[in-house]
């Protein structure tokens, strides 16, 4: 007579499946931490190859890309929306991302977002001629550690932009130690004993000669990581010039939340100094992404942040990429940020 074979009891089930539960507890950081480690090298290599364009760039120009394109340069955002031909630095940069084709669809007569002009589909006109361009993913500008996030513009502000998913970048063009109109408008107070002048830096509302970058390229800061903001917050929304958007300070060192000056009151050293109120929700807090809301387009100011843990990756301009801890000098953070810190070589990031 052939024997019945055991089975498992309900202990001994129950016992497995506990076992399989605390080797999954245990592999489950490694695991993770093997996929960050992957997503960290990838982003350096994205900022790397954003590094080469630079360089590319500043061989065939012989300046720095302008962080501002535009022939207002005194237009106000909300009254000309910066003027005919308002373009940022990345716009500059596509033929030598290999991204040819977008540059040559890229109307630059226009801009990125150009006049106020009230005519459909998109009451901009660079946006009207640019559509196409400003909503493709560009896969170099994303950092897979962070959330790839379209931005969208607040309906109360302009409904019929609200529905069109804007692409975003997680690197941003090096704007100085104070604000978006690089000057030292709304700095209260100094925190750390760091210059309330603003010192020039790689990019802004003029073009940097080579000769100009008095420390060398390979001690200046370029580009650094950002967070892609949500919805309707601009941060990480590189293709037009926008305040804080494609473009970071040093007034917070990397990952930083102590402002090195006071802000506008009462939110002084709460994080990013945006444009946030009903009309213009501009900056959005959320962890890891800290913000406060009241400044003007001039005054705003935002920070290099990173979704890794201790750091941000930087591009200095001679091309190459390294990582900076967020307990990095502030000063000398500063400095690197600017064409002339006096750095010396025993100095680095």
């Amino acid at each position: 007579m052939a024997r019945r074979s055991r089975g498992f009891t309900l202990i001994e089930l129950l016992v497995v499946i506990a076992i399989i539960g605390v080797l999954i507890a245990l592999l489950l950081p490694a695991v993770q931490q093997a996929r960050e480690a992957a997503n960290k090298a990838q982003c350096k290599s994205n900022i790397r190859q954003l590094g080469i364009a630079l360089h590319n760039y500043i061989d065939a120009c012989g300046f720095l890309p302008l962080g501002r394109v535009t022939n207002n340069p005194t237009a106000n955002i909300l009254t000309g929306a910066y003027g005919r031909s308002d373009t940022s630095w990345l716009c500059l940069l596509l033929p030598y991302l290999e991204q040819e084709s977008m540059s040559t669809r890229f109307n630059f007569e226009n801009g990125a977002c150009g006049r106020l002009v009230m005519q459909p589909p998109y009451l901009f006109e660079g946006l009207n001629a640019n559509y196409t361009v400003v909503t493709t993913w560009v896969s170099v500008l994303g950092c897979p550690s962070d959330n790839k996030r379209p931005f969208n513009v607040d309906p109360n502000y302009a409904a019929p932009l609200s529905t069109v998913n804007f692409t975003r970048s997680n690197y941003a063009a090096a704007w100085g130690n104070t604000n978006f109109g690089q000057d030292n408008s709304n700095l209260t107070s100094n925190k750390l004993g760091l210059s309330m002048n603003y010192e020039q830096s790689a990019f802004g509302h003029k073009a940097v000669a080579l000769r100009e970058v008095e420390d060398g390229l390979s001690k200046t800061v370029a580009l650094a990581e950002v967070v892609q903001g949500n919805t309707y917050d601009l941060r990480g929304f590189a293709w037009t010039p926008l305040p804080g958007g494609g473009m970071f300070t040093t007034r917070y060192a990397p990952n930083g939340v102590n402002d090195a000056f006071d802000g506008v009151a009462p939110a002084v050293g709460k994080g990013d100094g945006m444009p946030n109120n009903v009309a213009l929700r501009f900056c959005m807090d959320e962890e890891g992404l800290p913000c406060h809301g009241g400044t003007s387009d001039k005054g705003s100011y935002a920070g290099s942040r990173s979704r890794h843990a201790g750091g941000v990756h930087v591009c200095l301009g001679d091309g190459s990429a390294t990582f900076v801890s967020n307990n990095v000098d502030h000063s000398l953070w500063v400095a690197y940020s600017t064409i002339a810190g006096k750095e010396t070589n025993s100095d680095g990031l």
